[in-house]
């Protein structure tokens, strides 16, 4: 009967603590079938470019301001619908009751 023998190879394990420890803008990411890794992560609104995007979302949402400052409320809406259905006779003027 023939033996077996297995052998292991050290792995380095990162404890939680150590994970929580990364420096900033590291991630340890973990893919499927592949080694564990630890990738440096930059952001999109770094530099250059960060700056255009902070600005168009700066103007961006200054329109959106705008707009809502512009827009009809619930109010208003209902008393123009309430106002159109009585000149069409629809509705009842306030005071008349059949």
């Amino acid at each position: 009967m023939a033996g077996r023998t297995i052998s292991g190879e050290d792995i380095a394990i990162l404890r939680p603590e150590e994970i929580r420890r990364l420096q900033e803008r590291r991630a340890l990411v973990i893919a499927e079938n592949g080694k564990p890794i630890i990738a440096r992560l930059s952001r999109c609104i770094d530099g250059r470019k960060g700056a255009e995007l902070f600005a168009g979302q700066a103007g961006l949402r200054a329109q959106v301001a705008d707009r809502h400052i512009a827009a009809i409320t619930a109010e208003a809406w209902a008393a123009a619908a309430l106002f159109e259905a009585r000149r069409r006779g629809i509705a009842a003027d306030p005071g008349t009751y059949r």
